[in-house]
């Protein structure tokens, strides 16, 4: 199940108080996209024989983006923006990685780690490289990468000119 929501809010030029002269909460466009996904089936090493009778964590995410259109920036149309990527830092696990199809001879051992640990067990959570598995390195590599199936959250500032 699949629901997404795509929002849009703008103002108009010359909206809201004037300061100084100018509208400073004039031509702000303010967008949204939204998705809330329920949990993917998987078939459970604690019950094999029940193919797809388990379900991950359902998937949420939030993008947004604030703009701000100056009409006459030197004679030029510019835009200043913020977008925010994954806005509540929501994580979504991997689905491919770690409840992949077990097979006839072997059974989907991060998906029996799931299910009995929290993911960032030191000893026993999903880990792409356990650190015990090399006791010789004094290292070790953050696998959040193949974890989760998207990134944490993130910032982008732009500025763009329009000739």
């Amino acid at each position: 199940h699949n629901f997404i929501v795509n929002l849009t809010c703008t103002t108009p030029d010359q909206w809201g108080p004037e300061v100084a002269g100018i509208h400073p909460f004039e031509n702000f466009i303010l967008s949204s996209i939204s998705f809330f996904r329920s949990g993917r089936p998987y078939t459970s090493p604690s019950n094999p024989k029940v193919i797809n009778g388990a379900r991950t964590p359902g998937e949420y995410n939030t993008n947004v983006k604030l703009t701000r259109v100056f009409s006459n920036f030197f004679g030029l149309e510019a835009t200043l923006y913020l977008e925010v990527f994954n806005l509540f830092d929501n994580k979504i696990l991997n689905y491919d990685y770690i409840f992949a199809a077990p097979s006839a001879n072997k059974t989907n051992a991060l998906a029996a780690a799931y299910e009995q640990y929290p993911i960032d067990d030191p000893n026993h959570g999903i880990l792409y490289w356990p650190l015990n598995a090399q006791p010789q390195l004094n290292w070790g590599v953050d696998q959040s990468f193949l974890i989760y199936d998207n990134s944490p959250r993130s910032f982008n500032l732009g500025f763009t000119l329009d000739f």
